[in-house]
């Protein structure tokens, strides 16, 4: 999960689309909202460009040799809109996608609509291991006492992920599985 935002994984067209059409009369399709991601991550791909150019460990190099060198990276991870979005700012799509859905649709959403709106199948595989790990939390701190644990956990929560997504973590896991107390 290096490198990715909380909101970069609520970045679900199936999840939005289904938000907007619980919510209006005439709802968009599925490759309306694709199109539309597809469109908002364009708009950033500039600011892509510009992150990996500030981030060119090579001193030596002009600033138009570093914008072209990140140019290049960015085209070698803008094939697919999954690509797109993997590196776009998540909180800059989310942000768009809400705001063209509330003057389209009149469909207000945000993060905490997304996370309670998804099903455990919808959970990216990598956000699915980590919240794994943190639930049951052996392998982020392997030899500590139950207690000491849970208030690594609590911690974690805090400076990892916002306190929302552990509120609604319980909800889109499957039914038969439990939820470590961060409590002491």
């Amino acid at each position: 999960m290096v490198g990715k935002g909380d909101r970069d994984y609520l970045l679900t067209a199936p999840v939005i689309h289904r938000i907007i059409g619980d919510r209006c009369n005439d709802p968009p399709t599925l490759d309306v909202i694709e199109q539309r991601l597809g469109e908002v991550a364009e708009t950033l791909k500039g600011t892509v460009i510009e992150g990996f150019s500030d981030t060119q460990p090579t001193k030596a190099w002009s600033a138009s040799k570093k914008r072209r060198a990140a140019e290049d990276h960015t085209e070698t991870r803008w094939h697919t809109l999954a690509d797109r979005l993997a590196v776009v700012s998540g909180k800059a799509v989310l942000g768009s996608l809400a705001r063209w859905s509330k003057a389209e649709f009149n469909v207000s959403f945000g993060s905490g609509t997304i996370i309670s709106s998804m099903t455990s199948a919808e959970i990216s595989s990598e956000l699915r291991v980590f919240l794994e790990r943190v639930e049951r939390c052996a392998e982020l701190a392997p030899g500590l006492s139950r207690l000491d644990r849970r208030r690594r956990l609590a911690g974690l929560r805090n400076a990892c992920f916002h306190v929302y997504v552990f509120r609604n973590y319980a909800a889109v896991l499957p039914r038969n599985r439990v939820v470590v107390d961060s409590g002491a």
